[in-house]
């Protein structure tokens, strides 16, 4: 049995444990499949981070695993979800660093990102603003993008 800790995604104190022999993956609530897109991304935990979780995602996916019991769902197999969950992160990071790149205030980018189908807004916002929150702290700290 091995543990890791990848980095902040859905909380801040993710945590990985994996068992090689058996090549499963027990992730908890790091991604997700069969939910709304911020579930399956695994960015809409409320002390996590919305502009790590891809990098934290990609750290597991490197793991070579064929099962994933993951939280909230049914066991996964294969990591199609898990890639999907990575490219799904590095899109909505993608649309945060562009209207925030653009001087874009908060509120405004709230209004340009439409809140996916199947979604409640307030998870939606809740991402962005943290995303927001992140990269303003990051350039508060003199600390490099990531």
């Amino acid at each position: 049995m091995d543990l890791y800790y990848f980095g902040r995604g859905h909380t801040s104190g993710d945590l990985t444990v994996y068992l090689p022999k058996e090549k499963v993956l027990v992730a908890g609530d790091l991604w997700s499949e069969g939910g709304d897109l911020l579930l399956n991304s695994g960015i809409d935990g409320r002390d996590g981070s919305t502009l790590e979780a891809a990098r934290t995602l990609t750290g597991a996916s490197e793991l070579d695993f064929d099962i994933a019991l993951v939280g909230h769902r049914k066991a996964i197999r294969g990591k199609a979800s898990l890639e999907a969950a990575i490219a799904d992160d590095n899109k909505i990071v993608a649309q945060i660093r562009e209207s925030y790149g653009r001087g874009e205030g908060v509120d405004d980018t709230l209004k340009r990102i439409v809140t996916p189908p199947n979604m409640g807004a307030a998870s939606w916002q809740r991402a962005i603003i943290r995303g927001y929150e992140e990269l303003e702290l990051r350039k508060q700290l003199g600390l490099p993008k990531l």
